[in-house]
């Protein structure tokens, strides 16, 4: 039978592991949590003047990942409302932005999210 592998010594580097590191991939975020970003992104949420007068109507399919602290770490447009004016808006409203944070007791260091951000005149 083959011997087992000798135990590294104190000098020696650790095996690579292959757990996944603690800031791997963004966590899916808690319902309460979402909730609270969709009423922020409602609030905030600008209408381009330009988009108006000209009639665009649209929505945009936003992804973006927000610390724990609600800080915007990327965004990105998953689904194009088909005017560069909307989709501009909706990566400006983000941009720079602190959202709310994750609610206590909550420890994901980085959640991702996945909005539709509607622009529509009213009729």
């Amino acid at each position: 039978s083959p011997a087992a592998p000798a135990a590294p010594g104190p000098g020696a580097p650790a095996p690579p592991s292959s757990a996944p590191a603690a800031s791997a991939a963004p966590a899916a975020p808690g319902p309460d949590w979402q909730r609270v970003i969709a009423a922020w992104l409602r609030i905030h949420q600008v209408y381009p003047r330009d988009a108006r007068l000209r009639g665009d109507e649209g929505v945009v399919i936003v992804r973006f990942t927000l610390d724990r602290d609600g800080h915007i770490l990327d965004a990105t447009i998953q689904r194009s409302s088909g005017h560069e004016s909307l989709d501009a808006a909706t990566l400006a409203m983000l941009r720079g932005a602190k959202l709310p944070p994750a609610p206590t007791g909550s420890d994901p260091a980085r959640a991702e999210f996945t909005a539709r951000v509607a622009y529509r005149l009213e009729q």
